[in-house]
Order: C-alpha cells, then structure tokens, then sequence
C-alpha cells in the first residue's frame, strides 16, 4: 500500500470516528467513553505515522 493510500485510508477511518462521535447525543456515557478511545487511538496513531 502507498503512502497515499494509508493517509486517504486513514482520513476515512478518522472522518468514521469523528462523525460518531457527532451522533453520540443522549447516548450513554459508556458509548462516549468507547468513541473518544477510539479517536484518540487514531490520532496516537497518525501522529506517529508523521514522525516516521
């Protein structure tokens, strides 16, 4: 896979994530406590990738 096609790969994954997190509204806070681990796993993730 190019580096291209990981950081589109990846933009899709986070624009998922952060859409998610939009529609957490009256959801319990369970769910917004999995949605934020989530976004912040990818962003741990990306940041990483930048340093590389």
């Amino acid at each position: 896979m190019s580096t291209t096609d990981e950081t589109t790969e990846g933009n899709d994954e986070l624009a998922t994530a952060l859409s998610d997190l939009e529609r957490l509204g009256d959801e319990s806070l369970p769910e917004h406590v999995e949605a934020f681990e989530r976004v912040h796993h990818l962003l741990q993730n990306r940041l990483a990738q930048a340093e590389r």
